[in-house]
C-alpha cells in the first residue's frame, strides 16, 4: 500500500507540474 501510494503521489506531482507548465505556456501565448 505504501509503495503504491508513493508511486501515485509521484505521478500526481508530475501531472500537476505538466498542467502548470501548459497553463503558463497558454497564458504566455495569449499575452503575446
Amino acid at each position: 500500500m505504501s509503495k503504491r501510494k508513493r508511486i501515485i503521489r509521484r505521478i500526481w506531482a508530475i501531472v500537476s507540474l505538466m498542467v502548470i507548465l501548459s497553463m503558463l505556456v497558454l497564458t504566455a501565448s495569449y499575452g503575446n
